[in-house]
């Protein structure tokens, strides 16, 4: 745990927070080695949320793509 609040100039606390927030999603997995917290990335899980964004994205920017059409068709017309 150290060394990501190192990289990221953050405070220990400042780092277990959204790490919690990693591991209760399953992308991360944390466990104690003696004195030490280490921290696993379960890429498979990252896999999985990037697919799912991947697939919001594309909804989403044929959604507005159709709303400006719209909006463009509406102006046109009046």
């Amino acid at each position: 745990m150290s060394e990501i609040a190192s990289q990221f100039e953050m405070s220990l606390p400042g780092v277990s927070k959204p790490v919690s927030v990693l591991e209760d999603a399953g992308i991360v997995r944390r466990w104690r080695s003696g004195r030490s917290r280490r921290c696993r990335l379960e890429i498979e899980r990252t896999e999985a949320a990037n697919s799912w964004l991947l697939s919001q994205t594309a909804f989403w920017t044929d959604t507005l793509a159709d709303l400006a059409r719209f909006i463009e068709n509406e102006e046109k017309s009046t």
